[in-house]
C-alpha cells in the first residue's frame, strides 16, 4: 500500500490480479473494495483530492469485502 496525502486516507493499494482496492483510513481501519478495474485506482491515487475521489466514485459503487 502506498501513502497519500488526504485528511481521512492514509494508505491506498490496488492488486491488478484480483482487483482488491485495499484503503485504509487514519482511524486504523482497512477496507477492501472488490472487483476495481486498475484504471480507476490509478485515477484515486493521482487524484487532487483523494479523499473527495473515493467517496465520488469507490465507496457506495464497489462491493465492500472482509
Amino acid at each position: 500500500m502506498k501513502p497519500v496525502k488526504s485528511g481521512s486516507i492514509s494508505h491506498v493499494g490496488h492488486d491488478p490480479e484480483t482487483g482488491i482496492l485495499s484503503v485504509k483510513f487514519h482511524s486504523g481501519q482497512t477496507y477492501r473494495y472488490a472487483d476495481v478495474p486498475a484504471d480507476q485506482a490509478a485515477k484515486m491515487l493521482a487524484a487532487e483530492s483523494v479523499g473527495r475521489h473515493f467517496m465520488e466514485n469507490i465507496r457506495g459503487s464497489f462491493k465492500v469485502v472482509k
